[in-house]
């Protein structure tokens, strides 16, 4: 979570032990060392990221993942099914849904094997602190990359509907 100027002369092993040491810190920074599972944090702050554009989004994203994991729901993040398609060209598709891979949280419950990109020390911050709310869905609902949120499935199909009328679904 950093921005790394990397000379000519360098090698491979010197730039990933400049990515790694830098992590390390920054990870450090925002607490993670008093998580009792640093794993599962950057994991579901890979999901923050690759899901938040507005850095107030990122703490009840947080929530909705652990409040969804808690109640043993599929967590349904298109993130994961582009990472799993290999590509985040084009809409999310029935085939992407079906897919078998274990990157496919619509169909596979808990959090995606591995995290699903880098995270910023404010995608991480919200992975350990994520918001004191009840929300269990969200969808984009303005351009500018804000997000809805909603405590049941009904509230839920009624910010979709608003998405798609505003054309961000």
């Amino acid at each position: 979570p950093d921005t790394y100027f990397v000379a000519k002369t360098e090698d491979e092993l010197s730039v990933l032990r400049t990515l790694v040491r830098t992590f390390d810190a920054q990870a450090t920074k925002v607490g993670i060392d008093a998580s009792p599972d640093p794993y599962h944090v950057i994991t579901v702050a890979s999901l923050i990221q690759t899901e938040a554009k507005l850095d107030e989004d990122r703490p009840p994203i947080a929530a909705v993942v652990e409040n969804r994991l808690r109640d043993d729901m599929p967590l349904q993040i298109d993130a994961t099914l582009l990472y799993a398609r290999g590509s985040r060209e084009g809409p999310i598709t029935d085939a992407d849904r079906s897919s078998g891979s274990p990157y496919n949280t619509y169909r596979v419950k808990g959090l995606p094997p591995t995290p699903i990109s880098t995270v910023a020390a404010v995608s991480l911050r919200a992975a350990l602190h994520p918001a004191d709310v009840p929300y269990r869905f969200y969808v984009l609902i303005e351009a500018n990359g804000k997000h809805a949120f909603a405590v049941t499935f009904a509230e839920h199909e009624r910010n979709v509907a608003e998405a798609r009328r505003k054309g961000l679904l």
